[in-house]
């Protein structure tokens, strides 16, 4: 950086780089998340995922390092 602030792209790089930035962020953080794909059994409710059977509760309560080893 040069004295009195000036650097190789002169003294409005910064700032424009910064409004660039801004118009980038506020596009992805406004656009709509897409809706989640049908569930393929055709469960009422969304998504397998979201169904909690014994086993997928029984490995919520084991620590991540036992998962991993059960995997």
């Amino acid at each position: 950086m040069l004295a009195g602030g000036v650097g190789p792209q002169g003294r409005d790089g910064g700032v424009i780089r910064m409004k660039r930035i801004r118009e980038i962020l506020s596009r992805l953080l406004s656009r709509r998340r897409p809706p989640l794909p049908p569930d393929p059994f055709g469960e009422p409710g969304g998504p397998v995922g979201t169904k909690r059977t014994p086993d997928s509760v029984a490995l919520s309560q084991l620590p991540i390092n036992q998962v991993r080893a059960n995997l």
